[in-house]
């Protein structure tokens, strides 16, 4: 319970809006993890290729969006029950986002890794800004992007290649 009240104590002190954001995230979280669970990944891609629908977001309020989105799934994932991986967090920002105008895009990349075989990742971009997942995104080869008409960038370009460890 203190764990509760703690996670509470510090965005109550700071902003409504920054526990609106956490809340948005906390139950957005919990509808990807199902998501993931019961819908086939066809479904799932299907929806993340939709176009948006809200005018986009630009200036310092996308700045200061994308950095609440951030944190607001980092601090949300932290103490939901169970692990909270990297796909529905990806989601759970990709859907803030854009409902916010923020048209980011969803990377799904795959990477042999000698100890534990075949892994895959999920990282949420905005341009050249991280969201989420974005730290280890440069082990991983791109696989797909959402939306998949999203246009192709130089480092995700050079993503596509397999990695060197790939072959060991």
């Amino acid at each position: 319970m203190s764990s509760v009240i703690s996670l509470l104590r510090a965005p109550l002190a700071q902003s409504l809006p920054l526990c609106m954001a956490l809340t948005e995230a906390f139950v957005l979280l919990a509808l990807c993890r199902l998501a993931i669970f019961l819908l086939p990944f066809r479904v799932l891609a299907a929806y993340l290729d939709r176009p948006m629908t809200v005018p986009e977001l630009t200036g310092p309020e996308r700045v200061r969006q994308r950095n609440r989105i951030r944190w607001a799934v980092d601090r949300a994932a932290r103490f939901l029950p169970g692990p909270t991986v990297c796909f529905p967090r990806g989601l759970a920002g990709f859907v803030m986002c854009r409902v916010r105008g923020i048209d980011s895009i969803l990377h799904y990349g795959a990477a042999v890794v000698s100890d534990e075989g075949l892994k895959a990742h999920v990282w949420l971009m905005d341009g050249d800004y991280g969201i989420t997942g974005q730290s280890v995104a440069a082990e991983y080869c791109l696989l797909a992007r959402f939306p998949s008409k999203a246009t192709e960038g130089p480092e995700e370009h050079s993503r596509r290649a397999v990695p060197e460890s790939a072959g060991k």
